[in-house]
């Protein structure tokens, strides 16, 4: 009986057996009038590739939206941050400076995100001279940041997709192939081929084709 494909097995990997099942019916004269079996199986594991690679262009495009708009907010808090502590005569403990930076500045840049974009929220309601002179950079980036951030939250949906458009196709494939297995047995019946030739058109080992690894499988959770 061929092997068992699951939400488990990388896309490659069913790939391969796809296509040495392909090859052997065509490389066997009796066997060659069952190819129409397996005709669309190849475009169903290519509409699933182009499944995961919306996934890895949605990552690709979160994660680095992520980076540049938190590197552009960075740089714009570093500069309200030096130019305010000056116009505070360099008095940390000012309210004026508090009002805005209550963690060290080096502290608040390393807070994640998330963090840092909703305090900063926070600051669009003042209206102190130092800051207007830099709000639209940091209101700007501020909100890059923030769709930045729900936009890999999305990711989720995206990957629950992947995962069950897989765990669909593998179940599909199993069922095709065990249903191909009973054709060929029964054809092998009527020709009086031996009991084990049906097996001959399934791979027996992956390993037999060389193993790759799961690049195109999109990630098991959000960043």
């Amino acid at each position: 009986m061929p092997r068992k494909l699951t939400a488990k097995t990388p896309l490659d990997e069913m790939e391969d057996e796809v296509l040495y099942t392909d090859a052997a019916l065509r490389a066997d004269p009796d066997a060659a009038r069952l190819l129409e079996r397996t005709a669309h199986w190849l475009d169903r594991i290519d509409e699933l590739r182009r499944v995961y690679r919306k996934v890895r262009r949605a990552e690709a495009g979160a994660h680095a939206a992520r980076v540049v708009a938190g590197a552009r907010l960075h740089r714009a808090c570093v500069a309200f941050g030096d130019e305010l502590l000056l116009a505070v005569g360099k008095d940390r403990r000012a309210d004026r400076w508090r009002q805005f930076f209550s963690l060290p500045l080096s502290l608040f840049l390393r807070q994640e995100l998330g963090r840092r974009v909703a305090r900063v929220r926070g600051w669009l309601g003042t209206s102190d001279p130092v800051f207007e002179r830099h709000r639209q950079e940091i209101e700007r980036w501020a909100q890059a940041a923030d769709k930045a951030l729900i936009a890999t939250k999305a990711l989720a949906i995206v990957y629950g997709e992947a995962r069950q458009a897989k765990t669909a196709l593998a179940r599909e494939l199993t069922h095709e192939r065990d249903h191909l297995h009973e054709a060929l047995a029964a054809l092998g019946r009527e020709l009086g081929q031996l009991r084990e030739w049906p097996d001959g058109f399934f791979r027996l080992d992956p390993r037999s084709v060389g193993a790759r690894p799961p690049a195109e499988d999109p990630p098991s959770s959000p960043l």
